[in-house]
């Protein structure tokens, strides 16, 4: 049986989208480098108004327009080269899992939380097409950053990135197969560092470290906000930059200075820090994410009797 359905996912028409973002940015003369952080503050908003009214949103419908707006920012974004998918704001897919085979409505999918891809056989458009957007986002994330190598092991993707234009058309047959994470990442080859920026197309394992990053990021958090409490050598204006640090040697695992200052320019939607920057940024970040203790109160001087 075929695992491809053309009427299962299409990719929406940009065109219009993205004059209508260009036309915005070009009306609010934003200077170069606010136009990343512009279009990240666009994919919130997208994000707060695809909530349920229960939670302060809108309850927007992934579909139309809004679904349109939600691609072109994120293309448009892809093609700047400075903030990649992983670090912008989102719209989250909700998580289905099939009930266990005991008791009451064994069997039945149920909505559980986010962030996963939902079960291709489970009827839900919305879900599916922003599961699968985010999975065209990715593909031409690599491509618009040099990903040019031959698809082995499928060789109806065999050329999906070795092309002088983005394959579209590939790229939206790619993300209506209807298979798992775990096998795209492996027909696709995808190495850890390929990976540091992706937010769908992740192996279990950069899977599970970046939950692991984002559970333990609070801590670090706190840390930072104590120290600077305890300590005025650290400015609180200077905790998000040195916790998004932290965040970035955890992703690339304390690789070259080169790579940390790749993804953290990421994180913090800006161009990545000089090397000598970057070396005594690191040496800051270690110093102050390991908790100090509370300066002692001088001693009063007893009076001489």
């Amino acid at each position: 049986m075929d695992d491809y359905d053309p009427t299962w996912y299409q990719f929406p028409e940009l065109s219009s989208a993205r004059a209508i973002l260009q036309g915005r940015i070009t009306k609010l003369e934003l200077p170069e480098d606010q136009i990343d952080e512009w279009l990240c503050q666009k994919l919130m908003e997208m994000a707060k108004q695809s909530m349920p009214v229960s939670q302060g949103g809108k309850g927007r419908r992934y579909k139309g327009g809004f679904r349109a707006l939600f691609v072109a920012a994120n293309f448009i974004l892809n093609e700047r080269k400075v903030v990649a998918p992983r670090a912008r704001p989102s719209i989250p897919v909700p998580r289905i899992e099939k009930s266990g085979d005991q008791g009451k409505g064994a069997g039945k999918a149920r909505l559980v939380g986010q962030p996963a891809l939902p079960i291709p056989s489970t009827a839900r458009t919305d879900e599916d097409n922003l599961a699968n957007d985010k999975k065209v986002i990715d593909l031409h994330w690599l491509w618009i950053n040099g990903k040019r190598d031959k698809i082995e092991a499928d060789r109806e993707f065999y050329d999906m990135f070795d092309s002088d234009t983005f394959n579209l058309e590939l790229a939206e047959r790619f993300a209506a197969k209807k298979w798992k994470t775990r096998k795209r990442v492996e027909i696709l080859r995808l190495i850890p560092d390929e990976q540091w920026g992706l937010a769908s197309l992740l192996s279990e394992q950069a899977y599970n470290e970046w939950v692991s990053i984002k559970e333990r990021v609070a801590t670090v958090e706190k840390i930072l906000r104590t120290n600077a409490e305890r300590d005025s050598r650290l400015p609180k204006k200077d905790i998000e930059d040195l916790k998004q640090l932290w965040v970035a040697v955890e992703i690339t695992g304390n690789a070259s200075q080169r790579s940390i200052a790749q993804v953290h320019g990421w994180l913090m939607r800006k161009k990545p820090l000089a090397k000598a920057t970057m070396s005594t940024k690191l040496r800051r970040m270690r110093t102050w994410t390991v908790l100090k203790q509370r300066a002692k109160e001088p001693r009063a001087s007893r009076k001489s009797s």
